[in-house]
C-alpha cells in the first residue's frame, strides 16, 4: 500500500484525521510488483489514481495492507523511500519500492496530486539488474532536477543518480564495507551533498 493522512484539523494531529490508501482507477488492488502475479506495466505507464478511506487503521492484528487491498488499494513492493520536488511550479510526489520490479531489483513511481482529485501516477524507473541500480530506498531531489537514490543491496552499495529521461549514473560508491547508503540530503545552497553509512553510523559530505 502507498498511504496518506488528512488530518482533522491541520497543524494538530491529536485531533486524528483519516488514513487513505491509493488506488488506480478501474483496478482496484492491481498488483503494481512486475513479479508476474499481477499485469505487466510498461515503463513509462500513467495511470488516473485516487484514495480510499481505511478503517480501523490501528490494525492490532497486522492486516491493514490486507484490508485496504480488499478496499482497493493497490499493492506496491517493499514501499521506503519517498520524497517531493517541486517540479513546472507543481508538487511531484516520489517513491520507491526496494524489491519491486521483474529482477526485483527496484522500482520508482511518480505521483502528481490534483486540486480536483484526479492524481496521476507513472512507473518512473525499474531496475533491469544489479548493475543499473540495486534495491535503492531513500531519495532526494537534487538541485539540477534529477534524483538522488541510496542502495540497500546485498554486495556494493552505490548512492545513484537518476536523470528525468530515466539515465541512471553512480555518484559513489561504497568502499569501506556492504552497509547501505541512507539520508541523502543537501546543503541548503546546494553545493554539498550528505550521506549517511548505516553500519558503522557515519556521515559522508560530497
Amino acid at each position: 500500500m502507498f498511504y496518506r493522512f488528512l488530518p482533522a484539523a491541520p497543524g494538530d494531529q491529536k485531533q486524528g484525521g483519516r488514513l487513505q490508501a491509493l488506488v488506480i482507477r478501474d483496478q482496484p488492488g492491481v498488483d503494481t510488483r512486475n513479479w508476474g502475479s499481477g499485469p505487466a506495466i510498461a515503463l513509462g505507464q500513467r495511470f488516473r489514481a485516487s484514495w480510499v478511506d481505511l478503517q480501523d487503521v490501528t490494525a492490532p492484528d497486522g492486516d491493514l495492507r490486507l484490508r485496504g487491498r480488499v478496499a482497493g488499494g493497490a499493492v506496491f513492493a517493499r514501499g521506503e523511500g519517498v520524497c517531493t520536488a517541486i517540479e513546472g511550479g507543481k508538487v511531484v510526489i516520489y517513491f520507491t519500492c526496494t524489491t519491486g520490479g521483474a529482477a526485483e531489483r527496484g522500482q520508482v513511481w511518480r505521483l502528481e496530486p490534483a486540486e480536483n482529485g484526479d492524481d496521476l501516477l507513472t512507473l518512473f524507473a525499474e531496475s533491469t539488474g544489479e548493475a543499473h541500480f540495486d534495491m535503492i530506498d531513500n531519495i532526494e531531489p537534487a538541485p539540477w532536477g534529477d534524483l538522488i537514490m541510496a542502495e540497500d543491496g546485498g554486495g556494493e552499495n552505490f548512492v545513484r543518480g537518476l536523470t528525468p529521461s530515466g539515465l541512471v549514473y553512480p555518484i559513489v560508491r561504497n568502499t569501506l564495507n556492504s552497509s547501505e547508503f541512507c539520508g541523502p540530503c543537501f546543503s541548503p545552497d546546494g553545493s554539498t551533498l550528505f550521506v549517511n553509512i548505516q553500519n558503522p553510523g557515519i556521515t559522508l559530505a560530497i
